[in-house]
């Protein structure tokens, strides 16, 4: 008969009576690592998917925010010169308030900070709108799919890079 083993000296197997070995369970099985790994995939999947709509819901957030920056200044050039130029709207501001175009300035999606606009050209027969779209490593495929979204405004050019990470464009339009 076996003498019982004391408990420094024994194996992770444990010996039955019948004689066969149980091992201890210690960490997981292939299944479930491959159950694990299949959740965490499907919520990867969900998350990427949901953050495109995100971007997209911005785009259209910040194409409708120019366009009525672009229509209020329309109103400003009425007010202000019976519509025949933009001269004298050189900020936002005066859009704003008193003015009745907006009861606050319009920001842009990303970071939260105002649009600005400016009357430009040799006859200030235009208006600059300058918004910040995107930020960080989705700066430059946002931007792209805003200046697509936005053609239809007037011209866009980019510019420099915004605080939040992403870059300056400016609509020109009338």
């Amino acid at each position: 008969m076996l003498k019982p083993v004391s408990s420094a000296f024994r194996s992770p197997e444990t010996v039955h009576r019948t004689g066969s070995v149980a091992r201890s369970s210690r960490g997981f099985t292939l299944i479930e690592l491959g159950i694990v790994i299949g959740v965490i995939a499907i919520l990867t999947a969900v998350v990427v998917t949901a953050r495109g709509f995100v971007d997209q819901s911005r785009i259209g957030n910040a194409v409708q925010a120019v366009s009525a920056v672009r229509d209020a200044s329309r109103g400003f050039a009425k007010r202000q010169t019976g519509g025949a130029s933009f001269e004298g709207l050189t900020d936002i501001s005066l859009l704003v308030g008193a003015n009745n175009f907006f009861a606050t300035a319009p920001v842009d999606p990303w970071s939260n900070v105002n649009l600005d606009v400016a009357a430009t050209g040799a006859d200030f027969g235009f208006i600059d709108v300058s918004i910040c779209i995107g930020s960080g490593t989705t700066a430059v495929p946002v931007g792209q799919d805003f200046t697509r979204a936005a053609s239809s405004l007037g011209t866009i050019t980019t510019g420099a890079a915004c605080g939040n990470g992403g870059f300056v464009h400016v609509v020109q339009t009338r």
